[in-house]
């Protein structure tokens, strides 16, 4: 893949037109996203990729540090072989005892006075500290081979809850949890060695302050102001609750099974003869794919605010009014130098000279929204049917948990801002929820980005 990216590169012509260019853009984009699942199938993490290409190719700000030489960097990363890792996880628990897991795997050693000193001599400031703060407690170290820091802390993790679970069978009466926080020290370079969370990138990130927190307490009041149907109600609340045992729960399994129940609350019908999965993959797109075109012209927006462009591009504003002016992109093409803001700039511009484009867009992600339901509804039944372990789901927990986090915080915009009686039945119900999002959505198709402009835009909870 890096042949034929560097072919692409070698090939592109800084003189051709607009048009050819966007092309040539595009391929890059695509070699790229199939680079990316080449490093991961090699045994990358994601996360781990997604950082390390930002810092070679934004935020390292070294002149002398070329494209070449960057690129380069990157590309190393194919010879790259495996290194050894020392993972540390914290067990809390009186009756854990560190020597009954050592009967399971021997590989397991207890970190203690001895082991504490010798990592001083050697590790980073962070893992001093995380070693001085948990001497009391019961730290257990195992070691792995792995392509980074993060696929270490996912390896060992699995084989650490593999054999708790063996360890609780046999001793039920002990009780004990993995800590949070792990510490990850590679053998080539423990001076960077580091802390982590041992579920570092399963959830994603929820919006946590006392300000959303008063919101959703406003919203409540208003939806019980409401004439909302009672079952509905419930089942709100039910899904909350499977979004909170999801979140905290330490198994990877158990995560996307609550998430799953708390999404199947959502949609299940009494009064439809369809199976729950179906009016999942049939109404989940359509609410989705109502605020998709605002989300994606507001993320480009922010990207504009962060190339410091705002007081070069004329009535430039929140409101996003000014994306609807096909002059706005050629602005933001002519005063920038960064190609993929430029590219991106010239895909909105489309939107705006075509409104089809928009409908083009809206259908390629329903379909890829629908497709990935399906994924994740064959994995809950893996592990529900046949009782499967599932390792390496962390991403897939983490877009089980913005599914139902963004459907729940639609619905309660909906109950609490614009509660609708759409089948006329004489109260509000999640139905009518359902219908409501269905007949917008059909209602903009072939409209103009102005008026998808307009759709309210529910954040994730619960801002």
């Amino acid at each position: 893949m890096f042949d034929e990216i560097e072919h692409s590169l070698l090939n592109y012509d800084n003189e051709a037109e607009e048009g050819q260019k966007h092309v040539i853009y595009k391929k890059l984009l695509l070699q790229l996203t199939y680079l990316f699942v080449e490093l991961i199938n090699k045994g990358f993490t994601k996360q781990y990729l997604y950082n390390l290409f930002q810092v070679i190719f934004i935020y390292k700000n070294e002149p002398e540090w070329t494209f070449e030489g960057r690129y380069q960097d990157w590309k190393n990363l194919r010879d790259r072989v495996k290194e050894n890792y020392t993972i540390i996880f914290k067990i809390i628990g009186n009756e854990f005892q560190i020597a009954q897991l050592k009967k399971i795997d021997s590989a397991y050693n207890p970190i203690e006075k001895k082991e504490r000193k010798d990592f001083n001599k050697i590790v980073s400031d962070r893992v001093k500290n995380f070693l001085k703060e948990n001497k009391l407690g019961k730290l257990v170290a195992i070691e792995v081979s792995a392509h980074d820091h993060l696929k270490a802390l996912e390896m060992a993790r699995e084989r650490i809850s593999r054999d708790l679970d063996l360890y609780h069978l046999g001793l039920n009466n002990h009780v004990f949890a993995i800590d949070i926080q792990a510490a990850i020290i590679g053998e080539n370079h423990p001076d960077k060695s580091s802390t982590a969370p041992v579920n570092y990138q399963i959830d994603g990130y929820v919006n946590r302050n006392l300000i959303a927190f008063d919101r959703l307490l406003v919203k409540i009041e208003k939806i019980k102001a409401n004439n909302i149907d009672e079952d509905s109600y419930d089942k709100f609340f039910s899904a909350i609750r499977y979004l909170r045992t999801g979140s905290e729960s330490p198994e990877l399994e158990t995560k996307l099974l609550n998430y799953w129940i708390g999404l199947e609350y959502i949609f299940t019908s009494n009064n439809s003869e369809g199976k729950t999965i179906d009016r999942i993959r049939k109404f989940y797109p359509i609410c989705h794919a109502l605020v998709y075109a605002k989300r994606n012209l507001y993320d480009f927006h922010k990207s504009v605010e962060r190339h410091n462009l705002e007081n070069a591009i004329p009535n430039f504003s929140d409101n996003l009014e000014y994306l609807v002016l096909h002059k706005s992109y050629n602005d933001i093409i002519n005063q920038t130098n960064n190609e993929l803001l430029k590219f991106r700039a010239q895909y909105f511009q489309k939107w705006v000279e075509n409104p089809s484009n928009i409908s083009i867009m809206l259908k390629k992600h329903t379909d890829n929204v629908k497709w990935n339901l399906t994924r994740l509804y064959r994995i809950r039944n893996e592990i529900v049917h046949n009782a499967a372990i599932k390792n390496g789901i962390y991403v897939n927990i983490s877009h089980m948990k913005y599914y139902l986090i963004f459907i729940l915080n639609s619905i309660l915009d909906f109950m609490a801002n614009d509660p609708s009686d759409a089948d006329n039945n004489g109260k509000v119900t999640i139905e009518d929820y359902f219908i409501a999002q269905d007949i917008m959505l059909g209602s903009l198709k072939g409209n103009t980005v102005k008026n998808f402009l307009n759709v309210k835009f529910p954040r994730q909870i619960l801002h």
